[in-house]
């Protein structure tokens, strides 16, 4: 299966990169003659490139993902495509690499590397329970004098001892060195991975259940991640035993054919295995909001709205458009508030009934200085180390943050049953006994929000 396009036709397409992912039992003899022969046909019919040389970057786990670079990667496609039109085999997919990224606005000012808030407070109940879910955050990293090793997951590489994997493997980092294969430090200005950890270790307290979070960077200093991290990140989390992936992170696309892999992950691999996926729902960002309204303008009778998730698609959480309850192994998480007159979601956070589950309640309005920004805001669930008052942020990467906590905690059980793969749906979730108590419908969100949901 294959999906090669022209790579102008995407807006943040990865330059001159092809993902490759071969069959799992495809052994490397066989990886490196498909290969060869990609490259002796391109010079065969394109003599004027000389003596083409493909550059390979295997995921650091899973050996049969590759991403592939060249500086004519679109006559390599175009090739792949006629080679495969005789006989695929050996390959499930092979598309154009594509960026993704955390396009939230926050306070820089007071949460720039989250260089003024104390390590958390450790809660002996989230370290000492007889039940413990595992969390895979796929983001920025983790700031480590902030979250204590006591919340990291531990697994082993290679005989090490490793808390988390670096997938940004092909990169340099800001301070131009290669990042290291298990250096999962947050060096995003904000620390947005470390928020996402906080928020999750708070939903616990109290729980009695244990929490540890398997910290895989997909994601640079800038909040800029791509499928191949996306991907490779993913199948790691699932091959060590994660029971709930957070993705507080995406990207706005109207085509998702060329999405295929990372939707047979989600939407197949996942719900096999009984690991539920908790996304953002997006947030309004301007650059993709423009486009939308340029390249799709309103028809008579009809209004284009941005937010609206079924007009304009933001992934991976479109991934769950029109997915019945008892299929879904997927949470898409806006954020909402209520006051004495209205129940509403976030005016910059993404809507639509068919695709987001859950609504989750803000603590309090944000408004800018200029008031040209108004949404709801959560507390940072850190103590400031100076007396500067409380922090706050706003943004789907923490409603979904927080309903990703919110569920591993109370529904631990279902987690760890030897049956969890029939019990991580929604479905079960919202009519088990404790769903019933704990989720909440409101008819004035149905609009927004399937059933109304919310916690």
């Amino acid at each position: 299966m294959s999906n090669i396009k022209t790579p102008s036709k995407n807006p943040n397409f990865n330059q001159n990169q092809l993902i490759v992912v071969f069959k799992e039992d495809e052994d490397r003899e066989a990886c490196d003659c498909f290969l060869k022969e990609i490259e002796d046909n391109v010079k065969k019919i394109h003599p004027e490139f000389g003596d083409i040389k493909i550059e390979r970057i295997q995921d650091p786990v899973f050996k049969n993902v590759e991403l592939w670079k060249h500086q004519r990667i679109d006559v390599v496609g175009s090739m792949e495509r006629e080679i495969a039109g005789q006989d695929r085999t050996n390959v499930d997919f092979i598309i154009y690499n594509h960026e993704n990224g955390i396009p939230e606005i926050i306070d820089i000012e007071h949460l720039e590397g989250l260089t003024n808030f104390e390590k958390i407070d450790i809660d002996p109940s989230q370290l000492n329970g007889d039940k413990e879910v595992i969390i895979a955050v796929l983001d920025t990293g983790v700031n480590t004098s902030v979250i204590p090793e006591q919340y990291l997951w531990q697994g082993e590489e290679n005989g090490f001892l490793i808390n988390g994997v670096n997938f940004l493997v092909d990169q340099i980092s800001e301070d131009g060195n290669n990042y290291e294969r298990f250096d999962i430090e947050d060096d995003n200005n904000v620390s947005h991975g470390t928020l996402v950890n906080a928020f999750i270790i708070e939903q616990f307290r109290g729980s009695g259940t244990k929490v540890k979070i398997m910290n895989l960077k997909t994601h640079n200093e800038k909040g800029v991640g791509n499928l191949f991290t996306a991907i490779s990140a993913i199948r790691f989390a699932i091959e060590k035993g994660a029971h709930i992936i957070n993705a507080s992170w995406g990207f706005y696309r109207q085509d998702y054919e060329s999405l295929e892999p990372l939707k047979d992950l989600i939407t197949n691999s996942l719900k096999n295995k009984g690991v539920l996926f908790v996304a953002a729902s997006g947030n309004a960002f301007k650059v993709d909001d423009d486009k939308f309204l340029n390249d799709f303008p309103s028809r008579k009778g009809e209004d284009r709205n941005p937010r609206d998730l079924s007009q304009h698609h933001f992934y991976p959480a479109f991934f769950g458009n029109r997915i019945e309850d008892e299929s879904k192994y997927m949470f898409v998480v806006t954020t909402v508030k209520n006051d004495s007159k209205s129940f509403k979601i976030s005016p910059r956070q993404n809507f639509s009934p068919n695709v987001v589950d859950l609504g989750i309640k803000a603590d309090g309005l944000y408004i800018s200085e200029d008031e040209e920004i108004e949404d709801f805001k959560f507390q940072i669930p850190l103590k400031k180390a100076s007396d500067e008052g409380e922090a706050f942020v706003f943004g789907s990467s923490f409603a979904a943050a927080i309903a990703t906590g919110k569920i591993g905690s109370n529904f631990a059980s279902e987690f760890l049953s030897k049956d969890r793969v029939e019990k991580i749906n929604k479905k079960h979730f919202l009519e088990s006994d404790l769903g019933l108590d704990f989720f909440r419908k409101d008819p004035r969100l149905e609009d927004w929000i399937k059933h109304g949901l919310y916690v």
